[in-house]
């Protein structure tokens, strides 16, 4: 038995939100445009950003003006905004600029450290951009702040770190989509066959089988799904992973266990059974600073049929993914989408590393 797209879609996005709902009093309400030009002086920043805490003595001198801050279109493939700041550097020579964005991607974990301008604009001021998209939206308009570090050229020791929060206009974002699909790499003869699979967007790779065709779509509202289905019938689905994007204030185990109670309510609507599983790991280590563990269980649809669930908490959002079983699976096709539900490994480019090199 196989369940068709819109089901998975339509019951994976409402579960989602639903979850995030029934989570409010652990969820960080949005900042106001007016309160965001106070956030330079609010510590709880750096925390809900990831980056460290400003370093900047009030005795440092100006080292260089913001000209201008705002955003741009990624590309017309990716029409989410990236942003960009226009800085003038009073003493090039001396000191260059190291400009931090985070909260950039789909899971808002990423953080791009651009070490040298862009481009120079026509009027001499340097532009530093984002390498990578922020699409956890807010609209009309949307608080930001990046970090702006001086270093000096001579002794390479940081000299200043300033957090510099805007309000960035959503506006010209509010229909920015973007859609990939996948094609497979093999036939479907073996039903159990994994591979690693690359998405476009997020920043893990996980397994699936290379025969299953992948729709990956993304939209102004941050809502993220990707579905595996049948390459020769687009009514079959085998896998939908959705990823709704909440920003928590914590991530401790009670809020991990309200996160579980939530799940099972969610898929427990309508007098719908749900069978617990208990939590797992992820099996990469490295991964972890993502999705630390998740919650998997068994969801009784009304057609006889099974849904396996698994749910991950992440710092910027929820995680589901779902697979449609008959009653009777073999254990090892249940053992398969169990497999797959571990294999989340972080992007190379996100793994730690040392320090990276710097320059002007």
């Amino acid at each position: 038995m196989q369940h068709t797209i819109d089901h998975f879609f339509e019951s994976a996005t409402a579960r989602t939100l639903l979850i995030a709902f029934l989570l409010s009093s652990f969820v960080i309400p949005s900042v106001g445009s007016r309160a965001q030009k106070k956030l330079h002086r609010d510590k709880n920043l750096a925390a809900s950003t990831n980056v460290d805490p400003a370093l900047s003595p009030d005795s440092v001198p100006d080292l260089y003006t913001v000209a201008a801050l705002g955003s741009a279109v990624l590309d017309s493939a990716t029409p989410f905004p990236v942003p960009i700041a226009f800085l003038d550097l009073k003493d090039s020579l001396r000191y260059w600029l190291a400009v931090r964005f985070p909260h950039l991607g789909v899971l808002g974990i990423r953080e791009d450290t651009v070490l040298k301008p862009s481009f120079i604009a026509t009027n001499g001021l340097r532009a530093y951009r984002a390498d990578n998209p922020i699409m956890q939206l807010k609209f009309p308009s949307m608080g930001y702040a990046f970090w702006i570090d001086v270093y000096d050229r001579t002794s390479r020791k940081l000299i200043t770190s300033r957090l510099m929060p805007y309000s960035m206009d959503m506006e010209r974002y509010t229909l920015a989509s973007y859609r990939y699909v996948h094609q497979p790499t093999s036939g479907l003869g073996s039903e159990l066959l994994r591979r690693t699979f690359v998405p476009k967007l997020l920043p893990v790779t996980f397994e699936t089988h290379p025969g299953w065709l992948g729709i990956e779509e993304v939209d102004s509202r941050g809502i993220y799904s990707l579905r595996f289905q049948d390459p020769k019938d687009s009514t079959k689905t085998f896998l939908s992973l959705t990823i709704n994007p909440v920003a928590f204030r914590r991530l401790d185990s009670s809020l991990w266990e309200e996160f579980k109670d939530h799940a099972r309510v969610a898929f427990g609507m309508k007098g719908i059974a749900v069978n617990s599983l208990g939590d797992f790991e992820v099996l990469e280590s490295a991964a972890h600073q993502v999705i630390e563990r998740g919650y998997e269980f068994l969801s009784k649809q009304s057609d006889e049929g099974l849904d396996y669930v698994a749910t991950y908490i992440t710092p910027h959002a929820i995680i589901l993914l779902m697979a449609p079983m008959d009653r009777s699976v073999p254990a090892d096709k249940f053992e398969f989408y169990r497999a797959i539900a571990r294999s989340f490994r972080l992007k190379a480019d996100l793994v730690p590393k040392n320090q990276a090199k710097i320059g002007g």
